[in-house]
């Protein structure tokens, strides 16, 4: 197992001096949990267990994903949400209910379309008196969609009886993510006529209107952190908005794909498809980081994120072609804020005071830092140590950084009792 590090920023600029930038900052330790011979859409946590769905019907299960009950389908699952007293499971043509999570039970989605297209029910949540799920129709052909079959907006009360609701004539949707805020429903997605984003909300999953915005990119997910709505999508696009009607196009500062977002209580966290981590404290302003592979070499796709309450999980794709042929393997992922034994570093009060001249970094340790044996060492942002030194019970030190060029790097200060490891960049 191989386990590659991301720093996220937490807190906002803080300046030391005039030519170094340090952030304060959470630690993401990400390493391969399980690896599957399928290709996994969805990591979800929900009520107190993860799900993770796959492409052919995989459903894992438990507080790491391990378990395994059978769906009873081959089909697609992309969206699973929990209701009063059941779980909901949407996929490619499928509705899949449970009361336990366990053993799972087919319904029928209630609508009819055209032969030789698809009904893909990509979302589902649960608005404490009826589902909601949303998704697109596909007919094959991705030059074309058939703008006669119903709109991918279905309700029910109970999960097992659906009634499809339309948007009118002469509108046709995409729709990925739909979310609740506890008196609107939102849902994302692409327009299917212009190939604009799509944001689409409700009140009450029957009557739907589209906020004046206007958004090039087609939108992937969106969540609800308690105090903000936030989506993500097509070429690092985010928007924010505290109601759902007033949106705010912010700057990421990636330029992929946007797939999923997820909040943490104290940050937001996207995951892009090429695998590069964008993280906000506030929605407001946005840090990217490193991209994340697999011990052998081949990068991820990453699909889905989600937050345990104490580990951030998230799922993807690897294209293999160890078979003679590409093949998808699936991959979940599992990172922890605070490496296991030591003390975490969430103390605004507890970062380390640095100044920078030309040939030195020099470092002054909180006085919260305890411990003798302490040793220093400097690391690129892909996690290769650069610079280390010992520094036994030393309060002050300094490192050489005469042989770093201008970048980004990360500063790590550690004792057998204490961690502090703190970003900061050389400017030139």
């Amino acid at each position: 197992m191989r386990s590659r590090q991301i720093f996220g920023v937490v807190t906002g600029l803080v300046l030391c001096g005039t030519t170094i930038s340090v952030f304060a900052q959470y630690q993401y330790d990400w390493s391969v949990a399980s690896q599957t011979p399928y290709a996994l859409n969805t990591a979800s946590w929900i009520g107190s267990q993860l799900f993770i769905l796959g492409e052919d019907g995989e459903i894992y299960t438990g507080l790491d994903g391990q378990g395994h009950p059978s769906s009873g389908t081959g089909e697609g699952l992309f969206g699973i949400t929990l209701g009063d007293s059941q779980y909901v499971i949407v996929g490619e043509n499928t509705i899949l209910t449970s009361p336990n999570g366990v053993s799972w039970t087919s319904q029928s989605p209630g609508v009819t379309i055209t032969s030789g297209t698809y009904l893909y029910l990509e979302s589902v949540t649960w608005t404490g008196s009826q589902f909601v799920t949303v998704g697109n129709i596909f007919d094959g052909n991705a030059s074309s969609t058939n703008y006669s079959d119903p709109c991918p907006i279905l309700t029910s009360p109970d999960g097992v009886t659906w009634t499809s609701r339309s948007l009118g004539t002469g509108v046709s949707y995409a729709l990925s993510s739909v979310t609740w805020t506890g008196s609107k429903l939102v849902a994302v997605g692409l327009n299917n006529l212009s190939g604009a984003g799509a944001l689409l909300t409700s009140s009450d999953g029957i009557t739907w209107t589209s906020p004046s915005l206007s958004v090039s990119e087609g939108l992937s997910s969106v969540i609800w952190t308690g105090n903000q709505l936030v989506a993500v999508g097509g070429g690092g696009i985010i928007l924010t908005s505290s109601d759902g009607t007033t949106w705010t196009i912010r700057s990421s500062g990636v330029q992929s794909d946007l797939n999923s977002v997820t909040w943490t209580g104290s940050q937001l966290v996207a995951i892009s498809s090429g695998g590069t981590v964008v993280t906000s404290s506030d929605g407001v302003t946005w840090e990217s980081f490193s991209s994340y592979g697999l011990s052998n070499g081949q990068p991820l796709y990453p699909e889905s994120i989600t937050w345990t309450g104490s580990k951030l999980f998230t799922v993807g794709n690897q294209i293999s072609t160890g078979t003679g042929y590409p093949q998808n393997l699936g991959n979940l992922l599992t990172s922890s804020q605070t490496p296991s034994g030591l003390v975490p570093n969430i103390n605004p009060q507890s970062f380390l005071s640095l100044k920078l001249s030309s040939s030195q970094l020099f470092a002054t340790l909180p006085n919260s830092f305890s411990g003798s044996s302490s040793e220093a060492a400097i690391f690129s942002v892909s996690g290769n140590r650069l610079i280390e030194a010992p520094l036994g019970s030393k309060n002050s030190f300094s490192l050489p950084t005469r042989d770093l060029c201008q970048g980004s790097y990360i500063l790590e200060v550690k004792s057998p009792s204490n961690r502090i490891v703190q970003p900061f960049s050389i400017r030139q």
